[in-house]
């Protein structure tokens, strides 16, 4: 399990590109809850806070729970989970449905409940920098999906083994030794909406962090000490400093309701740190007994907390508060005499002030400071505002606020203006746009379409083009245009199209090509890959088409090209085979790999047993339980792939798959485990043998002539040992031909055949019961067949091809339905 952290400190440079990029986002173990809730021990009768008559949400959208009950929980438990949800549907809206896991198990001595989200986001439309939201929090402020339908927002565990209390309907009959339900799933849930900390004690006991790789939670975003001290941003990270304020019992959280002059409600910091508890809670003493009791770290015996109380006004503060402002921002402006132009909609469920919508803006980060009021522009909560030409270089820096229904002022991005704003820039662009790509490497010389991609970006002007030039022996012939690609859930500002051949290319031709990005700048500036000279892409010639194929790899060939494997003997292994890179790479921050290892000998598909086998240690990374093939967290697999030989597309002969695939494969890869990477190192011991049907998922059929080539996709992030292949069979049947006939023993006559009939003539030593000879075209296609039984040991057939044109054709001939040996004519 790992946590993806795709983002990077960014400077208010790079800040300015936050709202174009695709979203980042990073996983958290969904078994490590984040927060617990403990029973105190103590008994409080009479302290029934009943639910509010009316809410503080007025929205139109309240929030909608999809929850999966664990099997095992009562059906009064799951009524009164249902009901909390009701009282938080009342007070959140969102247009996206939340996901909720639930467990029913026995959890640790004392602890009633514990929550997480399952994935936090950061880097979207209206969200803060180096700022992380929970993906439930994140889908509501985006108005759209994050997480696939299968993957939880937010995880909740429920002790089995608690006296539980479940009558939400007559509250105050609650026991002395009962628990109530309803208020730990209230509490619960809101941890998993936000009310949760990355702040912590790290493992030395000494230092504590308020980040995780450089990112910050929303909530800690707003944690300060007595004296008004912002921890994240006046705190070093890690550091004893903060641990000594987590052990404080002097840590506030004002978020924008509380302005200063105003008390902000008190966050649990005992002297003592305590894991789960600690940070991520409103203070014992100071709201136990009060109606904002709800987040505090333990719930009494008999006490019945179903109103949330200002716990409800955080999570607003959070993001939930319902009213945003979604800003489109412009990257930059090289031409000083030009105004910059401002636009903005306001989103909001509560209702806002329009006349409070204010710019303000800035040249010096806000020693001095403008603020206009933004007009009013076409369409519903639509604004627009004009900063003036500023004649000379510089850089603007601005914000935005405005009223909302409740009287709170808020600003955007949150925070704002100290340390979060938004930046402009008005500056002669000379820098060149940044480029990253993978180079083609290898094609065969049947191939006409060459997939090529870039990662392209420029923080000032932005990208105008990218375009890919390609030589033949040392030509132009053209340019390729490269599109923006939003497919790549893993790469932001990709890049991606093809090169078209107009015809296949010999291995004795000569292919290059370089790649040029253009920005959108006055001066145009260029960047090119490579720097100097041109990438080359090696032809491996493809040898005749095959109805069979055998290689234990013992024997050096050159049947297979690509780049990622070869073929080899590593420590510990008693045999050559097909080797990934041993540990394979990681592809590194914003990128993705694909190595590949194809069979230069197309085979022809035949009707019966048209099987793939080999054997096979696979040591990548695992994907997230329950995630398909496709999906994003799916992470890191192997696949084999086919390409007709007419075609231009890899299909898959089977689903992606990872080390879950084999048993022995997932625990050797678990147990290897050092941090987020595994160390196992493959053996023997490991092999699996595997059967691929080519014909079963329908991408291919019999009678067509397919490439075959393995492939092992790396993400990001986490990696292992890789991928190792042996005893490759494709259509080898278990009897030997050689049984049968001697490869001497079949001949064809007259080869080249033009207008006369070609002669078949076969031995065989011993009789053959059915035999069948057919005749394919180059293109895989069966153009003639004759059936005969009951042969002896010799045989002669005449086939008239004179009405086919002229090419390559093979003669198959099939013996009982299974062994095949075939030979080559040509026709002209």
């Amino acid at each position: 399990m790992r946590f993806i952290l795709s983002l990077v400190l960014m400077s208010s440079f790079i800040f300015c590109q936050a709202q174009t990029k695709q979203i980042k986002r990073f996983k958290l173990d969904s078994k490590k809850p984040q927060a617990i809730c403990k029973h105190h021990g103590a008994v409080n009768p009479g302290h029934v806070i009943f639910p509010k008559a009316n809410s503080r949400n007025q929205s139109k959208n309240p929030a909608v729970f999809q929850v999966n009950f664990d099997p095992n929980m009562p059906v009064a438990a799951i009524q009164a989970f249902e009901y909390a949800l009701s009282l938080l549907s009342n007070e959140l809206s969102s247009t996206v449905p939340i996901n909720v896991d639930v467990d029913w198990e026995e959890l640790d001595p004392g602890v009633l409940g514990a929550a997480n989200t399952t994935e936090f986001v950061a880097d979207f439309p209206n969200s803060s920098e180096r700022t992380a939201y929970p993906i439930a929090l994140a889908e509501k402020i985006i108005g759209a999906p994050i997480n696939s339908d299968t993957r939880p927002d937010v995880q909740v565990f429920f002790s089995s083994e608690i006296n539980w209390y479940y009558d939400f309907n007559n509250p105050a009959a609650i026991s002395n030794v009962q628990f109530d339900f309803v208020s730990v799933v209230l509490h619960e849930m809101i941890h998993g909406l936000g009310f949760v900390s990355f702040s912590g004690l790290l493992a030395d006991e000494v230092n504590s962090r308020i980040k995780r790789g450089g990112i910050a939670a929303i909530y800690d975003v707003y944690l300060e000490n007595n004296a008004g001290v912002n921890l994240l941003e006046n705190f070093e990270d890690p550091s004893a400093d903060l641990t000594n304020a987590f052990q404080s019992n002097n840590v506030f959280l004002r978020s924008p309701a509380y302005e200063e002059g105003t008390v902000a409600p008190k966050v649990y910091t005992p002297s003592t740190y305590e894991l789960g508890s600690s940070i991520r809670h409103l203070d014992l003493v100071t709201f136990r007994n009060s109606p904002n009791s709800l987040m505090t770290p333990t719930i009494e015996r008999a006490a019945v907390k179903h109103d949330p109380g200002i716990a409800i006004d955080i999570l607003h503060d959070l993001g939930w508060a319902t009213t945003h402002l979604l800003h489109d921002q412009k990257i930059g402006e090289d031409d000083v005499n030009e105004p910059y132009v401002i636009n903005a909609e306001v989103v909001s469920d509560l209702g806002y002030d329009a006349t409070t919508v204010m710019l303000h803006y800035s040249q010096d980060t806000f020693k001095t400071v403008t603020s206009v009021p933004m007009i009013v522009a076409e369409g519903a909560n639509q604004f627009t505002s004009t900063i003036p030409a500023p004649q000379q270089q510089t850089r603007f820096q601005y914000y935005f606020t405005l009223v909302d229904d409740r009287n709170i002022e808020l600003q955007f991005p949150a925070n704002a203006p100290n340390p979060l704003f938004y930046v402009s820039f008005y500056e002669l662009d000379s820098q060149l746009p940044e480029m990253d790509h993978n180079v083609v490497v290898n094609i065969d010389d049947k191939t006409t379409l060459i997939p090529v991609d870039a990662i392209v970006t420029d923080f000032f002007a932005g990208v105008d083009s990218v375009y890919v030039e390609y030589y033949i022996n040392g030509e132009l012939e053209t340019t390729t245009k490269l599109v923006r690609d939003f497919t790549d859930e893993f790469r932001d500002n990709l890049y991606s199209g093809a090169i078209e051949l107009d015809q296949s290319l010999a291995a004795t031709d000569k292919l290059e090509y370089r790649i040029i990005a253009v920005d959108k700048s006055n001066n145009k500036n260029e960047r090119i890959l490579p720097t100097t000279g041109l990438y080359e892409i090696n032809i491996s010639e493809t040898f005749d088409f095959s109805v069979s194929y055998f290689n234990d790899f013992n024997t050096r060939s050159s049947d297979f090209s690509g780049n990622g494997f070869a073929t080899g003997q590593p420590t510990g292994f008693t045999d050559v085979a097909i080797q990934s890179e041993h540990p394979y790479v990681n592809a590194g921050e914003g990128k993705t790999l694909n190595y590949n290892y194809q069979l230069n000998i197309p085979i022809l598909i035949q009707d019966t047993d048209p099987l793939i086998e080999f054997d096979e240690i696979v040591l990548v990374e695992p994907g997230e339980s329950g995630t398909n093939y496709t999906e994003l967290e799916f992470w890191d697999y192997v696949i084999v792939e086919g390409r007709k030989l007419d075609g231009t597309d890899w299909l898959p002969f089977l689903n992606g798959y990872d080390s879950r695939a084999v048993g022995k494969w997932n625990t050797a890869y678990a147990n290897g485990l050092v941090g987020q990477n595994s160390t196992t190192v493959g053996s023997p011991e490991l092999y699996n043998p595997r059967v691929i049907n080519m014909t079963q998922n329908g991408n291919f059929k019999a009678g067509e002539i397919v490439f075959v080539r393995f492939r092992l996709f790396s993400d990001p992030f986490a990696f292992g040992w890789g991928w190792a292949i042996d005893n490759l069979r494709i259509q080898d049947t278990q009897v030997a031909i050689e049984d049968f006939i001697a490869s001497n023993d079949l001949a064809l006559f007259p080869n080249p055949v033009s207008t006369s009939a070609l002669s078949i003539k076969a031995n065989f030593k011993q009789p053959v019961e059915n035999l069948q000879i057919q005749v394919y075209d180059s293109n895989g296609r069966l153009v003639q067949s004759e059936q005969l039984g009951n042969v002896q040991k010799e045989v002669v057939e005449t086939v008239d091809i004179s009405n086919q044109p002229d090419g390559i054709y093979l003669v198959v001939l099939r013996i009982n339905d299974t062994d095949l040996i075939s030979r080559k004519v040509v026709k002209n």
